[in-house]
């Protein structure tokens, strides 16, 4: 259906266009269509006082979840907004249902659940703003579902979901938060692909926009946060140095040095000296990251993550025995706050394997890569680095315990997986890790320090 905007309409061409609707439309009454901003308009709320009492209940408690997202207490997120999903399909008031199934997407993908749930959910949120004409929730979700299907390598379908979100932003004439938010995830989809100066690029425009539109504080740090990781991988680490200690400045001025919040900036201190191959001052931060999260929100989605980083730096260092203790926490959070069948638990996995070999306990380890490579098998991620490394991870194990037949199997499938992901994946051709949200990093296979930094959790 087409859609012609009042702003460029005179009262002449829009009596023809009322008229023209109603024909083509065969309505019986033209009530509605002599405005064409009612077209447009979000659907109105139901005027049934136990209709508008259910829905103002569900707001309250989607504010109350989506402040837990906010905070990256995911589990307690996807708790608390599993039971709003039925009741939002109840009530049907198709803005609300929107918003309530995009904050089940993000609880599902920011826990580490399949990629694939989070899309679909995804998905049925875009449809849902469209049935209540929320240009602001449709663009919304549109910008998530291309960080979530750049995520899954499926670039072709983030490209289009780019252009869903842009044609809602121009609708909505929204040149603010919702923009930047769109923008910061075309930085990720061209970091994705290999293209570091145009995700940068992105990145700045995200910034820039989101400071003229008056962005809360830690909208902006967060992007400055962003920004920053993305000029370390360029070489510019002293520009992402200023960057993060602008963001996390900011962040202790207005919310004080124990507020999680600063979690995520302390964890990106972190991967920003991995990739200067500082592994020792990677481990430092990382330290200082799980330290506070520890103190003031254990439950925090990261910090699994940030276990897994510091055992990854510490088998980096030699130190498998340090290691092995902060593997055992990265598994049991993981499994705790994200589930046995999260992406983050292939990563963990593969960590304690490494750190299993490195301690000669090499059929423990072949128990942990096995995990792994099943965990990656079962969220499709056969295109990962980390699934090559669990696989040669096995082989590898395997001969040192004299074995070599039994190592054949998996060091083939290893070299047919990775020349597949070398061919299909920019980012493998490029050198360069997929950046994730609050996911693991990439296990890439070479020298142990280049392990230690692609294994990482980038914020």
């Amino acid at each position: 259906m087409l859609f012609v905007s009042p702003q460029r309409m005179t009262s002449a061409d829009r009596d023809v266009a009322n008229n023209a609707l109603q024909a083509a439309m065969g309505l019986t009454g033209v009530d509605r269509c002599k405005d064409l901003v009612a077209l447009t308009a979000v659907e109105p709320e139901p005027t049934d006082a136990a209709a508008a009492i259910e829905i103002a209940s569900i707001r309250r408690e989607l504010a109350t979840a989506k402040a837990n997202l906010d905070t990256v207490r995911s589990g307690a997120a996807r708790e608390e907004i599993e039971p709003l999903v039925a009741r939002a399909h109840k009530v049907a008031y198709a803005p609300l249902l929107a918003e309530v199934l995009l904050a089940s997407a993000r609880a599902k993908a920011t826990s580490g659940v399949s990629r694939d749930v989070s899309i679909d959910e995804g998905t049925q949120a875009v449809v849902a703003a469209d049935a209540g004409r929320a240009d602001g929730t449709r663009a919304e979700a549109a910008t998530w579902l291309i960080r979530w299907t750049t995520d899954a390598g499926r670039y072709d379908e983030a490209e289009r979901w780019s252009r869903v979100a842009e044609a809602a932003l121009r609708r909505a004439g929204d040149e603010g938060s919702r923009k930047a938010e769109w923008l910061a995830a075309l930085a990720w989809l061209h970091d994705a692909k290999g293209r570091a100066k145009e995700s940068a690029a992105y990145f700045r425009d995200a910034l820039d926009t989101s400071r003229r539109a008056g962005s809360d504080v830690r909208t902006i740090a967060g992007l400055e946060r962003d920004l920053a990781q993305e000029e370390a991988g360029l070489g510019k680490g002293e520009d992402a140095e200023r960057l993060l200690d602008d963001a996390d400045a900011s962040i202790v001025a207005s919310m004080g040095e124990e507020h999680p919040a600063r979690i995520p900036f302390l964890h990106a201190r972190s991967y920003v000296a991995a990739l200067a191959n500082d592994n020792r001052g990677a481990l430092g931060w990382e330290k200082r990251a799980i330290e506070l999260a520890e103190r003031v929100q254990p439950d925090n989605s990261m910090l699994s993550h940030s276990y897994n980083n510091a055992c990854s730096e510490l088998h980096s260092l030699g130190d498998d025995a340090g290691a092995l203790a902060y593997c055992e926490k990265a598994i049991a959070s993981g499994l705790r706050v994200q589930g046995p069948e999260s992406s983050h638990m292939g990563y963990a996995y593969t960590n304690m394997g490494d750190v299993l070999s490195g301690l000669r306990r090499y059929e423990e380890g072949i128990e942990y890569f096995t995990r792994a490579i099943r965990v990656n098998e079962k969220n499709g991620a056969e295109h990962e680095t980390n699934f090559v490394h669990a696989l040669l991870g096995v082989g590898r194990a395997r001969m040192l315990i004299g074995k070599p037949r039994e190592a054949l199997l998996p060091l083939e499938r290893a070299l047919r997986a990775s020349a597949t992901a070398e061919a299909e994946s920019p980012e493998w051709q490029a050198g360069r890790r997929r950046r994730r949200a609050l996911h693991s990093g990439e296990g890439a296979v070479g020298d142990e320090s280049a392990r230690a930094t692609c294994r990482r959790a980038r914020a």
